[in-house]
């Protein structure tokens, strides 16, 4: 069984901190499975009241298509 499919780990990583950490880092696939845990995360705003999306647009450099894909 791995970690993330653990109950322990949905409670853990549902919080607005932990899913600006991980766009940052561009991890799309750890995303993609805590978002749904908790969809309310999508509508939250960074420190300087950036959205999600607003955020990956202006703060993540490199390829970012697919975690614009995923937020819309």
């Amino acid at each position: 069984m791995k970690l993330t499919d653990e109950k322990p780990f949905e409670t853990c990583l549902a919080n607005k901190d932990l899913v600006f950490i991980l766009l940052q880092k561009k991890e799309r696939k750890l995303l993609e499975k805590v978002l749904p845990l908790s969809p309310s995360l999508i509508d939250e705003l960074d420190g300087n009241g950036y959205h999600l999306s607003c955020y990956v647009c202006l703060k993540v450099h490199g390829c970012r298509n697919r975690l614009v894909d995923m937020l819309i």
